[in-house]
């Protein structure tokens, strides 16, 4: 991943694993005037050639908290100023299954979970389930819930008549109901029947 330009950048809930460059490049090349404020978070970074992160050196203020960085060539190198890096795992997260790209949290995962800090910019992981407490390190969220799935709203169906009146009887003052609920028609007033077409 690639954040090359712009102020206020958010990576988050990422995975990003077995590339032949780094697993994120923020600032990269000096192709912005100005790099500030990008936020790194709950990413989980694994087995990448080069380093897990590379901070550049125009970038400034750049926050990079709860991620995973596992097994990757090198850690974080930061060139940049006033970097914050908090609650990120280096050592084995304890994941699922790695090797075939199942980089969810396990019980034994104890060093991510409820290790990460509480972050405002969102509340779910990558798979949409609720982050509860202190967030777990990483992209999932070990024991989270997903939010129940909206109840579509049912199709109507088509209308059944209540009353449907073919005025077919030729004469007398009593039309039938032909819907099927008895609702028989009293025609009032005299009418005179006519053919129909």
């Amino acid at each position: 991943v690639i954040l090359s330009s712009g102020d206020n950048n958010l990576a988050y809930n990422n995975i990003i694993a077995k590339n032949k460059g780094c697993g994120m490049h923020i600032e990269y090349k000096n192709y912005a005037s100005s790099f500030n404020n990008t936020k790194v978070y709950n990413n989980t970074i694994y087995s990448n050639v080069s380093y897990g992160i590379i901070v550049g050196s125009e970038a400034t203020n750049t926050a990079i908290k709860n991620n995973i960085l596992y097994l990757n060539s090198g850690l974080i190198t930061d060139l940049g100023s006033a970097t914050v890096q908090s609650n990120n795992l280096t050592t084995d997260p304890k994941f699922a299954n790695a090797p075939v790209g199942d980089f969810h949290l396990t019980s034994a995962s104890t060093d991510a979970i409820d290790k990460g800090t509480v972050l405002t910019e969102f509340t779910t992981d990558f798979e949409g389930k609720t982050r509860v407490g202190n967030y777990d390190i990483g992209a999932y969220e070990f024991g989270g819930t997903v939010p129940p799935t909206p109840t579509p709203t049912p199709t109507p169906s088509p209308q059944t008549p209540v009353l449907h009146l073919k005025l077919d009887e030729g004469s007398g003052t009593i039309a039938a109901d032909s819907s099927g609920n008895g609702n028989t028609g009293s025609l009032a007033n005299a009418p005179t029947w006519t053919a129909g077409k």
